[in-house]
């Protein structure tokens, strides 16, 4: 595309505390461990290839290449602007902000700044497959205990390592409960809850002949990223697994 009819499109720099980058307005910029901006170089979990960012037209995108981990858009306050999710894309529609992605054990955070010279050039939000809203964690209905409870149960050994690849099944999830003698209970109360959450988190919710790919990593990523499942709710795990043990003991 000429320089003509990329005319508006803005200046946008992004770096870490030892790098800083221009976005080149042709081809595409890579972040990851082999990109142009080179994250967790020494992380073996690290994509060599984590995002892409292209110009589109007079706009920039912003692409997350991962097929496993979900990436953060922040802004003042580390308020999560936008959550982008595995394989998927976003127009930048912000002049200053932060790129924020937990890999394994580690979170890698960019700093980025696009030079809008006028408010009225910045991007309009629009419905986006991949997008939330930007509200603050408090502005999220909270979840109930037994809804925390099974959220906390797959994330389990998440909570200790970081790494979303480590979500249980919801075979071991069960297990872990106490559940194991009634293995769908965990999926039908697993489906209720992608229901609740399914205008705020989307792929959580298709059709009975097909289920969204992935929907339990990323209600897992959703409610951990969100604060509103913590590492305190596996004391509710706990007491249920107890509770089963016990019951089973009485009978």
């Amino acid at each position: 595309m000429s320089t003509e009819s990329r005319r508006n499109l803005p200046k946008f720099e992004i770096g870490t505390v030892t790098q800083l980058h221009e976005v080149p307005d042709s081809g595409v910029f890579s972040i990851g461990r082999l990109g142009d901006l080179a994250i967790g170089e020494d992380d073996r979990l690290m994509h060599r290839t984590l995002l892409e960012i292209t110009a589109v037209g007079d706009d920039w995108q912003i692409t997350n290449c991962s097929p496993h981990y979900r990436v953060n858009i922040l802004g003042d306050n580390d308020l999560v602007l936008h959550s982008l999710l595995p394989q998927t894309a976003t127009r930048v529609r912000w002049e200053d902000f932060l790129i924020s992605v937990s890999v394994g054990g580690k979170t890698y955070v960019m700093d980025a700044h696009v030079d809008y010279l006028d408010v009225e050039d910045i991007p309009e939000d629009e419905d986006d497959e991949s997008s939330l809203s930007p509200v603050e964690t408090t502005d999220l209905d909270p979840l109930d205990a037994p809804q925390r409870m099974i959220i906390a149960a797959l994330a389990s050994k998440v909570f200790q390592s970081g790494d979303y690849g480590q979500i249980l099944k919801t075979s071991e999830a069960s297990q872990l409960l106490g559940w194991s003698a009634n293995p769908k209970r965990l999926e039908r109360k697993l489906d209720r809850l992608c229901h609740h959450l399914r205008d705020l988190v989307p792929g959580l919710v298709g059709s009975k002949e097909n289920l969204p790919r992935n929907r339990k990593v990323t209600l897992v990523q959703f409610c951990l990223d969100s604060n509103l499942v913590t590492i305190d709710d596996l004391k509710l795990v706990e007491a249920e697994r107890k509770s089963c043990m016990a019951n089973k003991k009485d009978s």
